[in-house]
């Protein structure tokens, strides 16, 4: 009996034509290193602004990466909605070798595994 085998795995940067179709928010996941398929377009945004940083990003620049605008001072919900995200992209960050540190009152910090 023959075994079948895996196929080799394929880069992400093969579903674009050419390096200039690569959408910007995918630039920094592949520069670290990560596959942004697995990622929603929010989650691609939010990651980049994370890795771009490399150190601690406040809550107000993530809501701005995410969703292009200016977090509600006023409003618990721009932060709960974040928070969701950044929950929801833990798993796949993990899968690809990477984690989210919170530093209270003060951001969130993206860092290699166990870094």
């Amino acid at each position: 009996m023959i075994a079948a085998l895996d196929p080799p795995p394929i880069s992400p940067l093969a579903v674009y034509a050419k390096a200039d179709d690569v959408p910007a928010e995918h630039r920094a996941l592949l520069r670290a290193g990560m596959d942004p398929t697995a990622f929603s377009r929010t989650e691609c945004r939010l990651v980049a602004a994370l890795a771009d940083k490399r150190g601690v990003v406040p809550y107000a620049d993530l809501i701005r990466a995410g969703w292009g605008r200016e977090p509600e001072a006023q409003i618990d919900g721009d932060r709960k909605v974040l928070r969701t995200n950044l929950n929801r992209m833990r798993p796949k960050l993990a899968a690809q070798g990477w984690r989210i540190v919170t530093r209270c009152t003060v951001g969130w910090l993206l860092v290699r595994g166990g870094d």
